[in-house]
């Protein structure tokens, strides 16, 4: 049996190694991204992070005086009661079904889920 030339076997296994490194990524992007379950799951885990919750907080209590400019004076107090229901599991259970929603409506073939 003939052995391959020498020239050869450092470009296949690049290659190979390569191949290898692109089918391990697609199939992770394939699991991560485009499975509306693991992406909402992923998603709303993030709201488990005190910093994820004090923004969440922010942005809720910005927005609420935004709307109604006579509530600044309890902007505090919404910021704090918001920042506490985001790290709920009924909170989270409900961010969790309006994410997976929204990501089939994105990349699903059914687009009747608004």
């Amino acid at each position: 049996m003939r052995r391959p030339r020498p020239s050869l076997v450092t470009p296949l296994v690049v290659l190979a190694s390569l191949s290898l490194l692109v089918a391990v990524l697609g199939v992770y992007t394939s699991s991560a991204l485009f499975d509306s379950g693991n992406f909402a799951d992923r998603a709303t885990s993030s709201f488990e992070e005190p910093e994820v919750q004090r923004v969440v907080g922010e942005r809720v209590s910005d927005e609420v005086t935004k709307a109604a400019p006579n509530a600044v004076a309890g902007k505090p107090l919404i910021e704090a009661v918001v920042e506490g229901v985001a790290g709920t599991p009924a909170f989270q259970s409900l961010a969790r079904a309006g994410v997976k929603d929204l990501h089939r409506t994105i990349f699903g073939a059914d687009k009747d889920t608004v």
